[in-house]
């Protein structure tokens, strides 16, 4: 099972983590996932709400909408999503 944790955007993505953001430049309500399987966002209420993300961890995860999905490279991030803001609904760790 993945772990989860909801936090304030105010508290640090640190290592071993992907962090997800529902504001740009690393605002708003933060999840921060570490593990190996899919998560369904929308169980966190989080569904095509990501606006920005951190990977802190060595792997590649993924964000998927349902179409393309967008790679998060490990010690990557992105303040804004362009067109990929508020579409992912399914995060790979």
């Amino acid at each position: 099972m993945p772990q989860a944790k909801t936090e304030s955007a105010k508290k640090k993505c640190h290592t071993g983590w992907v962090c997800l953001y529902s504001g740009k430049n690393f605002t708003g309500r933060m999840l921060r996932f570490s593990g190996e399987y899919a998560v369904d966002l929308t169980k966190y209420g989080f569904g095509k709400k990501t606006s920005s993300w951190k990977n802190k961890t060595s792997d590649t995860a993924f964000l998927d909408g349902f179409g393309p999905k967008l790679r998060l490279k490990p010690g990557a991030s992105d303040g804004n999503m362009g067109r990929f803001d508020n579409w992912a609904t399914v995060l790979y760790p």
